[in-house]
C-alpha cells in the first residue's frame, strides 16, 4: 500500500501560515500586556494616593528632605500600606550610601511595571523611585499629587523623592513620562487616576 508524504511545497505554505497568523497575533499581545501595566500602575498611584490622604490627615505633608537620607514620604506612609514591619526595621536618618541590601527594592506598590520594563536599573543600588509627590511651590506644602517619576529622574526609592507642579509645564514638549511620555497622577485627596498630558 503506497502512503504519500508530505511535499516541501505543502511544509513551505503551512509554515508561511503560521508565521503570518504569529505576525498578526503578536501586536495585540503587546497591547494586552501594556493595558495590563497601565492598569497595576494606576491602581499603585490610586493606593499610595490614598495612604498619603490618610497620612497628611494625621500628620501633615511630610517635609522635603535631602535625597541622600533614608526617610520621607515613602518611608512615612508604608504603615499606611500593610508594610509596619518594614517602617519598625528602616534605619530611618542613615545615608543611603549605608543601606543595607535588603531595602535597595521597594515593596511592589512603589514599582511600577512600565518603568520596570523601560528603565534599566543596577542591581547594586537603591533602586531609583518610580512614583514621586509633587507639590506646589507653596511653603504650607497642603497641595500635593501623586504622580509618575520623570525617567530621567534617579533619585532613591526611600529618600523622599519628589518634583515641583511646575515640571510639568517647565518641561511642556520634552516630558519623559514612562505612558508615551505621559504621567499618571492622582491629586490628593481627590479620588480617581488622570494622565498628563491628555491623548
Amino acid at each position: 500500500m503506497f502512503r504519500r508524504g508530505v511535499t516541501i511545497v505543502e511544509l513551505v505554505v503551512v509554515l508561511a501560515i503560521i508565521a503570518i497568523m504569529a505576525a498578526l497575533f503578536f501586536p495585540a499581545v503587546q497591547r494586552v500586556r501594556e493595558a495590563a501595566r497601565e492598569t497595576v500602575c494606576k491602581n499603585n498611584i490610586g493606593q499610595i494616593n490614598l495612604s498619603m490622604s490618610m497620612y497628611s490627615e494625621a500628620a501633615g505633608v511630610p517635609d522635603a528632605l535631602p535625597v541622600d537620607r533614608v526617610d520621607g514620604w515613602t518611608v512615612a506612609i508604608l504603615p499606611f500600606i500593610d508594610q509596619s514591619n518594614l517602617h519598625e526595621e528602616i534605619p530611618i536618618g542613615s545615608l543611603v550610601v549605608d543601606l543595607p541590601d535588603k531595602y535597595f527594592t521597594p515593596p511592589r506598590v512603589f514599582l511600577c511595571p512600565t518603568q520596570l520594563n523601560t528603565r534599566s536599573s543596577d542591581p547594586t543600588l537603591v533602586s531609583p523611585a518610580h512614583y514621586v509627590l509633587m507639590t506646589n511651590r507653596r511653603t504650607d506644602r497642603d497641595g500635593y499629587s501623586v504622580s509618575d517619576a520623570p525617567l530621567s529622574l534617579n533619585t532613591p526609592w526611600i529618600s523622599s523623592p519628589e518634583i515641583s507642579s511646575t515640571y510639568f509645564f517647565d518641561n511642556e514638549g520634552q516630558l519623559d513620562g514612562p505612558h508615551n511620555g505621559g504621567f499618571h497622577h492622582a491629586s490628593g485627596l481627590r479620588q480617581g487616576v488622570n494622565l498628563f498630558p491628555r491623548p
